[in-house]
């Protein structure tokens, strides 16, 4: 977790007796219980650590904390208020997803009636944590003719205002800095595969789904305990990527 609530006047009832380094202790670990959504070491040495005591008053105000407030079982410290207190942001933040995912379904998911992808390739995808990364092949539908038989004329893609759209929907992922020539080129090319997509709405909706991935927005915790993957705006516009996004992989 990134946020969680901070009832002060429950706080301060429970905890007015403690020293001001104990407070400072108590605050600590409950940061670290709230980030790591699990319970504390049950090694005391390693709880020391991460919680960067260095001195024996700070480890003492550790321990009597600990033995006050959390419940040691097998497999660490327990604390009740903050178990409760993940439950309920993981169940908010489920609800949230299913229910952008229904609306992002409702109000037109790509995959119901978009052209399919471009046959040609854009290269080999940045970095990603799939380890499948050959692109499925389609054909490209062509859209109906005008009158004289001309193609209908697409209009330019705003870069920008997609920029500015992934930066206010997404800012927990990296900033975009300099729009090199080829994530132009990506971007043109998503703009261009279909007509739906040549609407700024799409691009904030699609945003907005973005968000709702816990897995492309970094707060899915990593299967080794290292960094969690992030995705940026290069990554997300590749078009394989683009593909597994918009087809609710990631979102699983």
């Amino acid at each position: 977790m990134n946020y969680y609530n901070h009832h002060s006047g429950d706080y301060a009832k429970d905890t007015a007796h403690l020293s001001i380094v104990e407070d400072g202790c108590y605050r600590r670990m409950m940061d670290l219980y709230y980030t790591t959504e699990k319970p504390l070491p049950a090694d005391a040495k390693a709880l020391y650590r991460l919680v960067r005591a260095r001195t024996k008053q700070e480890c003492t105000a550790i321990d009597v904390v600990l033995s006050e407030f959390f419940e040691k079982r097998e497999d660490g410290w327990h604390q009740k208020r903050c178990e409760e207190e993940i439950a309920k942001a993981n169940a908010k933040s489920e609800k949230a997803r299913q229910s952008a995912a229904q609306r992002w379904h409702s109000e037109g998911c790509p995959n119901a009636d978009d052209e399919v992808m471009l046959t040609h390739s854009e290269g080999n995808a940045p970095s990603t944590p799939i380890a499948n990364n050959q692109e499925p092949k389609a054909i490209k539908k062509h859209p109906p003719a005008t009158a004289g038989g001309a193609e209908p004329v697409v209009p330019p893609c705003p870069h920008q205002q997609i920029i500015d759209l992934y930066h206010r929907h997404l800012p927990e992922l990296q900033g975009v800095v300099d729009w090199t020539p080829k994530r132009r080129s990506y971007l043109q090319s998503r703009w261009r595969e279909a007509a739906k997509r040549q609407r700024i709405e799409w691009w904030e909706r699609f945003f907005t789904y973005i968000h709702e991935s816990d897995f492309l927005c970094g707060r899915a915790k990593s299967k080794d305990g290292g960094k969690s993957f992030k995705a940026d705006l290069e990554w997300i516009i590749t078009q394989g990527n683009f593909v597994k996004i918009i087809e609710g992989k990631y979102h699983e």
